[in-house]
């Protein structure tokens, strides 16, 4: 995702990836990853552990709901 982010980000306009050539490097990097990856919390890398274990906590709540509500982890934009 960094090198995506860092092409799209680049100084001069005429640098950066065209849409279509970005949609299909997003969904190449969303296909390679698993279900269980996608839906893992994010949390800072230097974050206590008492922080880490509520931004988990928190997160395994948010995905039983999307899974019962049979939400995607990140919405497909072809569909």
């Amino acid at each position: 995702m960094e090198d995506l982010v860092s092409a799209m980000t680049r100084e001069h306009p005429a640098d950066r990836p065209r849409i279509e050539d970005v949609i299909e490097r997003f969904n190449e990097i969303r296909g390679s990853l698993s279900k269980i990856k996608l839906r893992s919390a994010l949390k800072p890398k230097e974050a206590p552990i008492i922080i880490c274990a509520a931004l988990e906590t928190w997160q395994y709540v948010r995905t039983i709901r999307y899974i019962l509500s049979r939400k995607t982890a990140i919405p497909d934009p072809r569909q």
